[in-house]
């Protein structure tokens, strides 16, 4: 059975949906996260820095920096939410999955063109 090597063309375009993939990812959980960490920070006059978005089996978390200087780390779990963060978490979790599907399609189907197009 031949195997068939993609074309050094494809390369680049799947770089390209992979950097998007990551993007798109990224700002579906700040969509929920930084209103949250924000939230958080303000009612206990500490100062958000940045959030770990979840991965696998460990929890997201968003890091805090206290007015003495001390940095804090706390799972989204430990925060309090309201149905405003759930809402958030939902659209955040909504929009993911079909935009990567879009990206996943496009890439593919400017391959194929580019294949086609290519062979004549």
């Amino acid at each position: 059975m031949k195997t068939k090597i993609p074309p050094l063309y494809a390369i680049p375009i799947m770089l390209l949906a992979a950097a998007s993939l990551y993007f798109i990812r990224d700002f579906s959980y700040s969509i929920y996260y930084d209103p949250l960490c924000e939230r958080y920070a303000e009612e206990n006059g500490w100062q958000y820095v940045s959030f770990k978005p979840p991965y696998r089996s460990s929890p997201g978390a968003c890091k805090f920096e206290t007015p003495d200087g001390r940095s804090v780390r706390l799972e989204d779990e430990e925060m309090s939410t309201t149905s405003a963060d759930y809402a958030r978490w939902a659209v955040g979790v909504v929009l993911i999955w079909p935009l990567r599907l879009a990206v996943m399609v496009a890439a593919t189907f400017l391959i194929k063109g580019l294949q086609r197009a290519l062979k004549g």
